[in-house]
C-alpha cells in the first residue's frame, strides 16, 4: 500500500512539473486535489490492524497465558462451564477480529486463540472426537490441576523459533502429564490425556513437534 501510494505521488509530481511550464496554477491545484483524494480513499479502504492487546484480554479471563493452560479446563469443577466460558472468550475474539485486519498466524495471541478453538471443537461440541472419550475420567482428571501445573515449561518455552528447544520443552511436558495422569487416573485416560496435550499444545507452537 505504502509503496502504490509512493508511485502514485511520484507521478503527480510528474505531471505538476511538466503543466507547471505550460499552464496555469489553477490546473496544477486541479490536479494535486484530484490525485490526493484517490490517495486518501485508496488508504480508507483497507481496516485497521487489530489490536492485540485486545485479544490477551480475553484470553486472560480465563487465564489463558501458554498453551499449557488450556488444559487446565480439563480440571474445572464442570466441563459444561467450562465450554460456557470458552465459548463466551471465542465469541468475544470473534467480534474483535470483525472489523479490523487479524495479527499474522504466527502472533503469540492468535496460536493461543487457535489452540483454544482446537480445544472446543474437541471437547466442547456434539461431535464424538476421541478427546471426548476423556469424559469418562473426569472425576479423576478434574483432581490433575497442580500436577499438570507442576508439568508445565518454562515462561514463554513456546515463544521460541528454535524447533530443538520448542520440541525438548514440548515432549517434557506432554510426558510429565502422561506420569501425573497414570499414577493417579490409569494408564488408558493418562494416554489419551498425553495425545490431548500434545494437539492442543502443537495448535500454539510456531514449529511443530512430534509425539
Amino acid at each position: 500500500m505504502k509503496t502504490r501510494n509512493v508511485y502514485l505521488w511520484m507521478f503527480v509530481f510528474s505531471v505538476v512539473s511538466f503543466i507547471n511550464c505550460i499552464s496555469s496554477n489553477g490546473i496544477i491545484e486541479g490536479l494535486i486535489n484530484s490525485f490526493s483524494s484517490i490517495a486518501e480513499d485508496d488508504e480508507c479502504d483497507q481496516p485497521d490492524l487489530c489490536d492485540e492487546m485486545q485479544i490477551m484480554l480475553h484470553l486472560a479471563c480465563i487465564r489463558i497465558t501458554s498453551p499449557e493452560r488450556i488444559l487446565l479446563l480439563l480440571t474445572w469443577d464442570s466441563l459444561p462451564a467450562a465450554c460456557d466460558k470458552t465459548a463466551s472468550v471465542l465469541g468475544h475474539i470473534n467480534d474483535t477480529l470483525t472489523d479490523c485486519t487479524p495479527p499474522q498466524t504466527n502472533n503469540l495471541y492468535m496460536r493461543l486463540y487457535k489452540a483454544l478453538v482446537f480445544f472446543q471443537g474437541q471437547m466442547c461440541t456434539m461431535a464424538e472426537t476421541k478427546s471426548k472419550h476423556m469424559e469418562k475420567y473426569r472425576s479423576c482428571i478434574s483432581e490433575l490441576r497442580d500436577d499438570l501445573i507442576d508439568c508445565e515449561g518454562p515462561a514463554d518455552w513456546f515463544e521460541k523459533r528454535s524447533k530443538t528447544y520448542v520440541c525438548r520443552q514440548f515432549t517434557e511436558i506432554i510426558n510429565c502429564d502422561y506420569i501425573r495422569a497414570a499414577l493417579l487416573c490409569g494408564l488408558k485416560p493418562a494416554r489419551m490425556l498425553r495425545s490431548f496435550a500434545a494437539e492442543v499444545i502443537n495448535k500454539a507452537l510456531v514449529v511443530s513437534c512430534l509425539i
